[in-house]
């Protein structure tokens, strides 16, 4: 009889427990942020999302906020979350948005920026995939499609480009048009073999006129290179210049499977498609406390910029790739400007600086121009539920992340 008094007290337990997890789960609603403007102009935030979580005592969940409110990642439908969000740092670009309204068709199947290149005349995409030859050789098959934007008519090529026994990659850079050529901007590895290549293209039939060799090394033992490629920001507009990143890293086996790696040095070779001319560029120097190594670059047309984040400053240098000269602007934007505790992330864009900043539990969204040095916008994010409930919101809080479309 005692056992059956327990398991009716256990059950009772049990159905309490559920029952007050469900009433302050539904006392908890997740609460509705948004960014108030302090200074300049709210439009600056048009094409501006802050990513962050929300941490209450029940629930936790992701979130976007901007100007307008927040959404959660509860409030996404299954369909958009696992289909429509699956590849949200692309699909949440604008550029590609918009390619895909304007040219479903064309657009189905095509996942990387980088391929892309577009003008009033034509939109194009390149990409490479690798195949095996009939005499069991690896080789690298570039494909393209090309829209002629006032006839609608699509044209496919493939073309094989390379042969190789072991390739470890290949991918494309950039894509760019002069007149009736295209040029592919590749990089690749084959064995310890790494290079760029551009790839120039007869527009009129998808037949390769030419391929460029731009840069070219055998790596050592235990050395690896990191290739990429800086294209123009902007990826669907004209850019004449890119610029190939070549990083020397060292690979020290650490433990079983495990690796530390150590940058030997790093490059910065500017290209034109215009003239074919190759330029090295200058590279900034440790600045305090913030490592060489930890740079991030945007191209704007001839514009690079390079930019160094800690918790205390973003450190800001632009340079002329046409003319080869520093250009003159803001060179740092620090937590002591804005009076904060703490610089979450830092960015540049289009020749301003993101920044997102905190003091204790309030969080700031500033924007600077990268000419000027003014402040072009400064925003805090408020709650928008009952005044009794604002610390806690603000407590709970964490932005992380500023998201430009």
């Amino acid at each position: 009889m005692k056992r059956y008094w327990l398991s009716a007290l256990l059950g009772v337990f049990v159905v309490a427990a559920i029952g007050t997890y469900y009433v302050y789960g539904t006392m908890e609603r997740l609460p509705d942020y948004k960014l108030n403007t302090i200074e300049g102009n709210p439009q600056e935030m048009d094409k501006v999302e802050i990513n962050g979580w929300y941490g209450g005592v029940l629930h936790s969940d992701f979130l976007h906020m901007n100007t307008v409110g927040t959404t959660y990642k509860k409030d996404y439908s299954l369909y958009e979350t696992n289909v429509k969000n699956a590849r949200s740092w692309l699909y949440g670009q604008e550029e590609f948005q918009d390619l895909k309204n304007k040219h479903r068709n064309f657009m189905r199947g095509k996942i990387s920026m980088d391929g892309f290149y577009k003008d009033e005349d034509w939109l194009i995409y390149a990409d490479t995939r690798l195949d095996y030859s009939p005499d069991n050789i690896q080789e690298a098959v570039l494909k393209m499609d090309f829209l002629n934007e006032k006839t609608r008519k699509v044209t496919h090529y493939r073309t094989s480009i390379m042969q190789s026994s072991d390739y470890n990659y290949i991918s494309i850079g950039d894509v760019q048009r002069i007149g009736d050529q295209v040029h592919i901007l590749v990089s690749s590895q084959s064995n310890n073999n790494y290079e760029f290549h551009v790839y120039t293209v007869d527009l009129t039939n998808g037949t390769i006129i030419r391929n460029d060799t731009l840069y070219q090394v055998e790596a050592e033992e235990k050395d690896h290179f990191n290739l990429s490629v800086i294209s123009n920001e902007i990826r669907s507009e004209p850019g004449e210049y890119a610029v190939l990143r070549i990083r020397k890293e060292k690979w020290n086996q650490e433990g079983s499977g495990s690796y530390r790696v150590e940058l030997k040095s790093e490059n910065l070779i500017s290209y034109s498609y215009l003239t074919g001319k190759l330029t090295d560029l200058p590279l900034e120097r440790d600045q305090g406390d913030i490592k060489r190594d930890s740079a991030s670059y945007i191209l704007n047309g001839s514009t690079l910029s390079s930019f160094r984040t800690d918790t205390t400053a973003i450190l800001v240098s632009r340079f002329d790739v046409a003319n080869n000269q520093k250009l003159s602007g803001v060179s740092e934007v620090s937590t002591g400007q804005f009076d904060v505790d703490e610089m979450v992330m830092g960015s540049v864009r289009r020749d301003k600086v993101y920044v997102l900043l905190r003091k204790a539990n309030n969080q700031y969204v500033a924007v600077v121009d990268a000419t000027s040095g003014k402040v072009l916008y400064k925003g805090q994010a408020v709650s928008d539920g009952p005044a009794s409930k604002v610390e806690d919101h603000m407590k709970n809080l964490h932005l992380m992340y500023i998201n430009l479309k």
